[in-house]
C-alpha cells in the first residue's frame, strides 16, 4: 500500500473526502440508503426515514433534525469527533493509505465514542433476538411433547411428564408471542427473565436425558 504524505490538516481532511464518496462512507458504517436515498437517520429516534443522501453534491441532510454537510461531518457527528479525527478515522477504517501530517501524529487519537443504536438498528437487533429464542424453544417444545407420552405409572410422576407439566403452557405461549412483531418488543423488555428460566430447563433436561441413556447403556 503506498502511503502519501501530506503537509497539513486541511490537506488531509480534503483529500480523505476527496478519496470517497458520502455513499460508500455511509454504508461502510452500515447505512444502506433506499430507492429514495434516504436512510433512517443516526441523529435524532425515528421510524421513517428522512435522511437524504444525495450522490450529485456528495453530502447529506435529515428533513427531520436539519442536519446535513458532507462524509467528515456525517462520521464527525457519528461518533462525537473532531473533522481531523473524523478524517482520521475514514482513513484508518477503510485502508485509504494517507498519512496524517507529522505534527498530528503526536498525540494519539482518542477512542471514539460509541454511538447510540437507533430506532430501526434497536428493532433489528430484537428482531434477532426473538427469532434465536423461538429456535431454541421450538426445540424444547417438541421434546416436551415426547415428555407427554412419558405417563404416570403407580402414581408415580417421572422427570420427562413432571417437565411437560412444568413448561408445556408457558413454551406454547412465547413461540406465539416472539413470532408476533406487535408483541415480541414487549416480550424483549418484560420476559426475559422467564424465557431465560425455559432455556436453562431446555438445557438441564438435555442433560438429565444424556445421562440417564448413558446410565442404561452401561448397565
Amino acid at each position: 500500500m503506498v502511503v502519501q504524505f501530506l503537509t497539513s490538516t486541511t490537506d488531509f481532511i480534503r483529500d480523505v473526502k476527496n478519496r470517497v464518496t458520502i455513499r460508500q462512507v455511509i454504508e461502510f458504517y452500515g447505512f444502506t440508503p433506499n430507492r429514495q436515498h434516504m436512510i433512517s437517520c443516526p441523529f435524532h429516534g425515528e421510524k421513517t426515514p428522512s435522511c437524504y443522501i444525495d450522490d450529485e453534491r456528495d453530502t447529506f441532510y435529515c428533513f427531520g433534525c436539519q442536519t446535513g454537510g458532507d462524509s467528515i461531518k456525517f462520521i464527525e457527528k457519528l461518533y462525537d469527533l473532531t473533522p481531523y479525527r473524523a478524517a482520521q478515522k475514514i482513513n484508518q477504517d477503510m485502508s485509504l493509505g494517507l498519512k496524517a501530517p507529522t505534527s498530528q501524529n503526536a498525540a494519539p487519537a482518542p477512542e471514539p465514542k460509541e454511538r447510540p443504536l437507533t430506532e430501526h438498528e434497536k428493532n433489528l437487533q430484537i428482531d434477532e433476538w426473538a427469532l434465536q429464542q423461538h429456535d431454541i424453544l421450538l426445540d424444547y417444545y417438541r421434546l416436551l411433547k415426547e415428555y407427554s407420552q412419558e405417563l404416570p405409572k403407580d402414581n408415580e410422576i417421572n422427570w420427562k411428564f413432571a417437565a411437560f407439566l412444568d413448561d408445556f403452557e408457558t413454551v406454547e405461549f412465547l413461540l406465539n408471542r416472539l413470532l408476533d412483531k406487535k408483541t415480541r418488543y414487549s416480550m424483549y423488555a418484560n420476559w426475559q427473565p422467564t424465557i431465560q428460566r425455559i432455556t436453562n430447563n431446555f438445557k438441564e433436561n438435555i442433560k438429565r436425558e444424556v445421562k440417564q441413556n448413558a446410565d442404561k447403556s452401561n448397565t
